[in-house]
């Protein structure tokens, strides 16, 4: 699959956005399981909500890891509008976006001894789905590598920046 398209900033938005339709449809079937365990008559139930808090917050990540996927995309796009856009920004993109989600996939850390994984959800399924998405696989694939975390590194040694706006 990291062949089949182009690595360069246009694929690159492509594939982001694309990323994030998967991430989002993800993100739908979490909160479509969340509300099956904790609304009652169309209203959450404290009751339900205090029993299941641990997916309550689980879902709190799941939310804020899209969120953040949505955001850095969003970055990409206003500083590659501005031609500015470099090398190192993109090794970041790529590990980030690899990294993020590999943990929708896999299991968000939400402590140092808690992580959310789809199947305390029981969607294993969405998890399946969202993994298999072509752009999500070039990500998991070829995003936070080794050799692109060896060569965001040695960027930054060498006095490479991240744009910061």
């Amino acid at each position: 699959m990291s062949g089949s398209l182009p690595n360069n900033n246009s694929s690159r938005a492509v594939r982001m956005q694309a990323a994030l339709v998967a991430a989002d449809a993800f993100t739908a079937r979490a909160l479509e399981a969340l509300r099956a365990r904790v609304v009652v008559g169309g209203k959450p139930d404290a009751a339900l909500v205090d029993r299941e808090q641990r997916m309550v917050h689980g879902y709190a990540w799941i939310e804020t890891t899209v969120a953040a996927l949505r955001a850095l995309a969003g970055w990409a796009d206003e500083l590659s509008k501005r031609g500015m856009l470099g090398s190192a920004d993109t090794l970041l993109i790529d590990i980030a976006f690899g990294e993020y989600l590999s943990q929708l996939v896999g299991g968000i850390p939400m402590g140092q001894n808690e992580i959310c994984r789809p199947a305390d959800f029981g969607i294993g399924e969405a998890a399946a789905r969202l993994a298999s998405a072509p752009a999500v696989r070039w990500f998991l694939e070829s995003g936070n590598t080794a050799a692109n975390r060896a060569a965001l590194i040695e960027q930054l040694r060498g006095g490479t920046g991240i744009a910061e706006s």
